[in-house]
């Protein structure tokens, strides 16, 4: 995996199975790694000390858990001339694209 030092990471469903893999491989990567679950969770320390596990009890099923974990954990951005006097916005990407309601049964389109 690259090197993720300097970066922050937030993963859900990270106190067991797949999301603890997930979680424990950014850290050791570097990452300083925000682990969301409904349940606490303990996490060993990186044995390299690269990267930490901040754990997060949180329900990812809440519309509003998303939208405050961003707010809390997004890392400030330095402002730019460009972005002057204006207030900073979340830039983000679609984690997944939806299907086309043309291809799907039963669509009207």
């Amino acid at each position: 995996m690259s090197d993720l030092s300097g970066r922050t990471t937030i993963v859900v469903g990270a106190s067991r199975g797949l999301g603890r893999g997930i979680a424990t491989a950014f850290a050791e990567a570097g990452a300083r790694v925000v682990a969301v679950s409904r349940t606490a969770a303990a996490f060993p320390e990186s044995a390299d000390g690269a990267g930490t596990i901040q754990p997060e009890v949180a329900d990812a099923g809440d519309a509003t858990v998303a939208g405050s974990l961003l707010d809390r954990y997004e890392p400030p951005r330095p402002p730019s001339a460009s972005s002057r006097g204006t207030p900073r916005t979340r830039q983000s990407a679609p984690v997944w694209t939806l299907p086309s309601p043309r291809c799907c049964p039963g669509s009207r389109r």
